[in-house]
């Protein structure tokens, strides 16, 4: 499948492994019925993934022209369920203009709905990525690569770490794949890649970067922006 790059790639044996992975997404069960997005080295927060890939709505795409303030206000909203336009402005440290035009432009967007004074998402906006996954890919550090994956939890429903395969099958019982519910993946000399040990479906737990992704998605997915795209075909960028 084509990942849509956001820095350059350096060929190596870790962008190799990136490759094969992507090729074979189909093994980490994509909920049915919905496309699939996949992006590397995505900035969320304060993390990079070497792959991140998420499962959409298309109605997603309505999110496109919105104010990327607007992530925010719908993680807070996620959290919080409903709330008052003052309450949402003081939790998230902006002005009452400033969030008002935003939720304006999400609740014509059909984003958000109003009642009275209280704003809330709209059911289907809860879930408008049905998964996300990242992977975080190294063939040699392991324990670096746990760390990092760990830390993707916060945006991920589900988070990987793709190794060689003797690596893998070496360190599949090691506390942080035991104990942080990460999940493994093994890719062999031919580029085959098995999952090792599945990672459980988990909530983000951080929702501004969840919908921070979902913007993103929005402005991509369709293939109208400029990106460093690679098709993963052959595994070069």
């Amino acid at each position: 499948m084509e990942v849509t790059y956001f820095r350059a790639r350096r060929d190596g044996p870790e962008s190799a492994m990136e490759s094969a992975v992507a090729r074979q997404i189909g093994l980490l069960s994509p909920p049915a019925r919905h496309p699939v997005w996949a992006a590397g080295s995505l900035p969320v927060g304060a993390g990079m993934p070497d792959l991140l890939v998420t499962w959409y709505d298309p109605r997603v795409r309505d999110l496109a022209p919105a104010d990327p303030l607007s992530t925010v206000i719908l993680g807070y909203l996620r959290l919080a369920g409903r709330a008052r336009l003052e309450t949402i402005s003081q939790r998230i440290g902006q002005t009452n203009d400033r969030v008002s035009h935003c939720l304006k432009a999400l609740t014509n967007a059909r984003i958000v709905s109003q009642d009275g004074t209280l704003f809330s998402v709209r059911q289907q906006w809860r879930r408008i990525l049905s998964q996300v996954v990242s992977i975080e890919a190294k063939v040699t550090d392991w324990q670096k690569a746990a760390a990092q994956a760990a830390r993707n939890r916060i945006f991920a429903h589900r988070s990987f770490v793709a190794l060689p395969r003797a690596t893998a099958l070496r360190v599949r019982k090691e506390a942080p794949f035991r104990k942080l519910g990460l999940g493994l993946l093994s890719v062999d000399a031919n580029d085959g890649v098995a999952i090792v040990r599945n990672a459980p479906l988990r909530q983000p737990r951080v929702w501004a970067y969840y919908y921070q992704i979902a913007l993103v998605v929005a402005q991509y997915s369709g293939g109208g922006n400029n990106a460093l795209h690679s098709a993963t075909k052959r595994g070069r960028s």
